[in-house]
């Protein structure tokens, strides 16, 4: 039986959270995904004692952007060593930020299998 690995995404975007939940649970059904639709929630569910594995955080967003979620993540005693992956549409260097690591969203499915696969595959070898 696989392992459970955790997931937070946080993107303003319904339909980029939508089809990477869709996704994940595709290449492998022990993923659990919870999609944050902003930076607040997200920073409200892990002072409450949220624990991803993991956390896909994506750079534009309305309100707190991914930099700004970044800094009030990375100052949480209890989450400060999470992994913390970057989405963008935009070409940036984002481990100069404190990212772990970076992804540009891709348009085509196939490849957004793929990163997110490797995703999975970053968890795993952590653990």
């Amino acid at each position: 039986m696989n392992k459970t690995r955790t997931i937070m995404m946080i993107d303003d975007d319904e339909d980029d959270r939508l089809v990477f939940e869709k996704l994940f649970k595709e290449i492998d059904s022990s993923v659990e995904v919870t999609s944050v639709e902003n930076g607040k929630r997200a920073i409200e569910m892990l002072n409450k004692g949220s624990h991803p594995d993991l956390i896909l955080i994506d750079v534009n967003m309305h309100g707190m952007n991914g930099y700004e979620c970044l800094a009030n993540i990375r100052s949480c005693n209890s989450c400060c060593s999470v992994p913390i992956v970057m989405m963008s549409t935009s070409a940036i260097d984002p481990l100069q930020k404190g990212f772990n690591s970076f992804y540009t969203k891709p348009s085509e499915t196939l490849d957004l299998r793929k990163m997110l696969q490797e995703i999975i595959d970053s968890i795993d070898s952590k653990t």
